[in-house]
């Protein structure tokens, strides 16, 4: 290089060095990959869950904070006109409310319940309750047996004997977290009902989990349910 050059380019000043393209380290892998990829991030709305904190689909509605593979089960159920009890309101309250359900739900969490109350559509009916007896006893208050009920809050061992007394024979129980919450779920199977796990990924998490539905031992009964459409799925 000439003398010239070199002062030049000693007294040029540094160019930029361009960003790493953090999609660099996918390239090369197979396309199959990145449909995947899709299918957790936009069509089951994983992405738009982790940017809002708040448990949606790939349309932006709401759904329950469970794993998807729950949630795609749950979806073949006709709830209309079902009666629902939920230890533990939030997205999944308008969830089965959206999907034509009778929805009762109970929280601890005065601030959550207070903003669930104004942010939920009428129709649901919300209990508060920040003890233990308070609350596990909350679904007497419906007067009423129920088609499902969910055990999503807290004090989750304490409330199966007063759910099991409330669900309507042919009903079923949800259960979420139950890979940690073992003492509730061993409790709903001593008490005779059959647990089906679904392992998997869930709205706004970067980890699995299992929710897990409890049958009773002679199957479900009284509602109409579709085939299994998986979103995502190839059906041609």
């Amino acid at each position: 290089m000439s003398l010239p050059r070199r002062i030049r380019n000693y007294f040029r000043p540094p160019q930029p060095v361009p960003e790493a393209d953090p999609l660099d380290c996918f390239r090369g892998a197979p396309a199959k990959l990145f449909r995947d990829f899709d299918i957790l991030a936009r069509d089951l709305g994983l992405l738009a869950s982790m940017k809002s904190g708040l448990p949606t689909d790939g349309k932006g509605n709401p759904i329950p904070w469970f794993t998807y593979p729950a949630i795609e089960y749950l979806s073949q159920f006709d709830v209309t006109g079902k009666k629902i009890f939920e230890y533990g309101c939030g997205q999944s309250t308008a969830y089965w409310h959206r999907r034509g359900a009778q929805v009762w739900a109970v929280d601890h969490d005065l601030t959550w319940f207070e903003k669930m109350s104004s942010t939920l559509p009428p129709g649901p009916t919300l209990y508060f309750a920040d003890t233990e007896q308070g609350y596990t006893t909350a679904i007497n208050r419906g007067s009423t047996s129920y088609d499902i009920i969910v055990i999503d809050g807290v004090f989750r061992r304490a409330c199966v004997d007063h759910a099991l007394a409330h669900l309507r024979a042919g009903g079923f129980v949800v259960l979420d977290n139950s890979e940690r919450d073992l003492e509730a779920g061993e409790l709903l199977r001593q008490r005779g009902l059959f647990g089906v796990d679904f392992n998997g990924f869930g709205p706004i998490n970067d980890y699995t989990w299992t929710t897990t539905i409890f049958i009773p031992r002679d199957r479900i009964t009284g509602f109409d349910i579709r085939p299994p459409r998986p979103i995502g799925g190839n059906f041609a």
